[in-house]
């Protein structure tokens, strides 16, 4: 049984999925990768809020489309490119222009967010020429465009000769590990000469830092997650044998085990938590453990995987089997299904044929369905994740059940456990980190209280009121003596201003008291400011925007309370407010503020 309803389907004639169980993947940031033959389309599912031409937000219902699509063109990026020459010597011909004819993706993976500018994700691609080049949107991720940025290739191969070199030069696999608790992330892509290259995924342009060899071509890598002692694996599928090495910050390479597995075909190929490794064959679903024999579930013959999430493995004719083997759902058609993937949120998303084969046709079409799927098992959001994105399946729930109490009443007690615990941070010298996770926590509930409907508004009232304190306690948190005197002079009366506002509780107003008694207030901390336009004085009013008495009327930064008199500014994808760049990077340096939007948590989408 297959207990999820269709939220939207597309068709798409775009050529052959690029890979089973790799061509859906979602980033961090809530964009789901559709990786075709013919075009890399980056879908964003308008769920939640769709902005009217005033800027406001809206419920999902009065969205105009159920996603946005916005494509990477295969003929297109290998157009702007210089012709590849052709290789003088037969053999080398032989052996690497076959891997190089058409025009077609081989691969694609997500970078973690933070990667790209503004926090965003950065798509990493190997095109028909099997070349690596990194995609970076550097306005809205939903509309794009994404420009291309080269990678440095080849560097690892300098003294190979003849198919060698150029074998080590065509990349075959990509994939990014996760972020350490360092910041570091890296880079990993497999070559077609048995080469795993590791970059600086934090550099501009991407540095080399480090590589590997294998005997045989790399078909696949799986990051695993950071492990308490500071190492993170990397699974290298080579031809028969699947490799597993460990590594550190720096990066150091060491091998912790190499098995057998034959010629069969792999799919799937991930890490299910701890140093467990799983793949699927045509007839198994097998997981290994390094320095011990790979275990196999038998399974009925099929080709593929399409994917996996924590319940178990969906295979190629639609079948979801659980890790001991036992079916535990299938979908309701019998084409061919060549992705699946499950979002933080709990969508699901699958890529089947739809093939046109009926006898009387005369071509076969190899058109592409996606298909968007609501679970009934929804999980509690994510403070971790954008809170649009961990809002989605909720939102959909929404727009389907009449009777939403049962969605919000598990959240009642989550928001006041938060208001007791921001409380009692603020009854002693609470760090940084831990005010940065309280606020976090607090801008997921109010949006989620900017969601709900009239009926379940009482469940999460007070969720707006404690995000906007706790975004204050952040700011007086990382606060530095060495920070700009005008925005220390904001802050403190920010602060002020929040402790009088109307309905703040005693504790609540005595915590901003000590905060503000924190800061070293420069002189004429209540100084009117001044007006941009006409140099008049504004009242001290740290509202949304500033209005002068002659009736100029400007925005003011989200981040820094700053007066926004430029244009170079980003605007929060989810409430649409601005930051004003310079502003923002006159506290950068003590405080990386430029993660999302400090009033509701979202990422900043130009």
């Amino acid at each position: 049984m297959w207990e999820a309803d269709v939220v939207s389907s597309t068709t798409w004639a775009t050529g052959r999925a690029c890979r089973a169980a790799d061509c859906l993947q979602w980033s961090e940031e809530g964009l789901l990768a559709v990786v075709t033959a013919g075009a890399i389309h980056i879908v964003t599912p308008l769920v939640g809020y769709a902005r009217d031409d005033a800027g406001d937000v809206a419920q999902a219902s009065q969205a105009r489309a159920p996603w946005s699509v916005t494509s990477v063109d295969a003929k297109r990026e290998l157009a702007r490119m210089p012709p590849a020459p052709e290789p003088a010597d037969e053999e080398i011909a032989a052996a690497t222009a076959p891997s190089t004819l058409g025009e077609a993706w081989h691969a694609a993976a997500w970078s973690p967010a933070g990667v790209g500018p503004r926090h965003t994700c950065v798509l990493a691609a190997i095109n028909a020429r099997r070349q690596l080049s990194l995609y970076v949107c550097e306005g809205d991720a939903r509309t794009g465009p994404y420009v291309s940025v080269d990678v440095p290739c080849g560097q690892w191969a300098e003294a190979r000769t003849g198919v060698a070199r150029t074998l080590a030069t065509q990349c075959s696999a990509v994939r990014w590990s996760p972020v350490s608790p360092q910041r570091h992330a890296w880079l990993a892509a497999g070559t077609r000469g048995g080469d795993v290259v590791l970059w600086d995924a934090f550099e501009r342009p991407p540095r080399v830092v480090s590589s590997v060899r294998v005997p045989q071509a790399v078909y696949a890598l799986s990051w695993s997650a950071w492990q308490p002692d500071g190492t993170v694996r990397l699974a290298v599928h080579a031809a028969g044998h699947m490799h597993v090495y460990s590594l550190r910050d720096g990066p150091a390479w060491t091998h912790v085990g190499t098995c057998a597995i034959g010629l069969a075909q792999v799919s799937d190929l991930h890490w299910a938590g701890g140093p467990v490794l799983h793949w699927s064959t045509p007839s198994a679903l097998v997981s290994w453990r390094a320095g011990s024999a790979p275990a196999s579930v038998p399974l009925d013959l099929g080709v593929h995987a399409a994917g996996s999430d924590a319940r178990g493995t969906l295979r190629d004719d639609g079948r979801m089997y659980s890790r001991a083997g036992v079916q535990i759902a299938a979908l309701p058609h019998e084409q061919t299904v060549w992705g699946y993937a499950r979002d933080p949120s709990g969508l699901v998303a699958t890529l089947a044929s739809a093939d046109e084969t009926a006898s009387w046709r005369y071509m076969i079409s190899h058109k592409l369905t996606l298909t968007l799927w609501l679970p009934r098992d929804r999980p509690l959001p994510d403070a971790s994740l954008p809170p649009i994105v961990a809002w989605r399946a909720w939102a959909y729930a929404l727009e389907r059940e009449a009777d939403t109490s049962a969605l919000w009443a598990p959240l009642r007690e989550r928001l006041a456990q938060l208001q007791a615990h921001a409380e009692a941070l603020g009854q002693r010298e609470a760090s940084a980190a831990e005010w940065r996770a309280a606020h976090r926590e607090a801008q997921c509930l109010a949006w989620g209280a900017h969601m709900a409907p009239a009926a379940a508004a009482p469940h999460l009232d007070g969720a707006r009121e404690l995000c906007a304190w706790l975004g204050l306690a952040v700011r007086a948190a990382v606060w530095d003596a060495a920070m700009p005197a005008a925005y220390t002079r904001r802050l403190a009366r920010a602060l002020a201003q929040g402790a009088h506002a109307p309905g703040t509780s005693s504790a609540v107003a005595a915590c901003l008291q000590r905060l503000r008694a924190r800061l070293a207030v420069p002189p004429a901390a209540d100084a009117d400011e001044v007006c941009p336009a006409c140099d008049a004085h504004m009242p001290p009013e740290l509202a949304a925007t500033a209005r002068c008495p002659a009736g100029h009327l400007f925005d003011r930064c989200v981040v820094t309370y700053a007066v926004i008199d430029g244009v170079h500014t980003w605007t929060c994808g989810g409430c649409a407010r601005q930051a004003y760049v310079p502003a923002c990077d006159a506290v950068s340096q003590w405080w990386p503020a430029t993660t999302g939007c400090l009033a509701c948590g979202n990422r900043w989408s130009a």
